[in-house]
């Protein structure tokens, strides 16, 4: 399984930026897509304006980042919760490794920083192996899952949204049983 995950580490360019991640757009569609990744970011942005996603939209910034050749460009990066969002908008077999992927990214973050920011864990207690720090990760992807969700659907009554909630809950089961916890 992890195995399986590192080459998104290796492909995905990545820059922190007050305090959050933010990944390469570009990157993430030509993992996700066969198409020209330039042309397929212009075309699921311009669904998730159709779909009236412009929170999301309006959480993707410009960064400069390092290109393969070298150079500095600008390119449009993303944080993790729109990241979940845009990735929720494709339809693409590539894209469920990615969300485990993800997931895993989350992990690494609480492993190395929010820990400090838990209640009731002292910093020098060695607990990142516990099943609290896996179940952490997990939820706060299923959180951020029927976030994403109830944006794509529009969801508007309370059946709508526990409908939304149950789907991420069974995705958020997926991810768990996909890195055996």
């Amino acid at each position: 399984m992890a195995n399986e995950l590192v080459p998104y580490q290796e492909r995905i360019r990545k820059a922190y930026l007050n305090g959050r991640w933010y990944f390469s757009l570009h990157d993430i569609m030509a993992l996700l897509t066969d198409e020209d990744a330039t042309l397929y970011w212009r075309k699921v942005k311009g669904r998730l304006k159709r779909q009236g996603a412009t929170e999301t939209l309006n959480r993707v910034i410009q960064l400069q980042m390092r290109s393969a050749d070298g150079e500095m460009c600008v390119t449009d990066a993303a944080d993790t919760q729109a990241l979940l969002r845009i990735i929720q908008s494709i339809p693409s077999p590539k894209a469920e490794p990615f969300k485990r992927w993800l997931a895993q990214v989350g992990t690494e973050r609480l492993q190395t920083g929010a820990q400090r920011e838990i209640v009731g864990f002292k910093p020098n207690e060695s607990w990142r192996n516990s099943n609290a720090m896996m179940e952490l990760a997990i939820t706060g992807f299923a959180e951020a899952t029927a976030e994403a969700l109830h944006q794509t659907h529009g969801s508007q009554n309370f059946a709508m949204l526990e409908q939304d909630r149950r789907d991420a809950d069974e995705i958020a089961e997926g991810v768990r049983r996909q890195i055996g916890h």
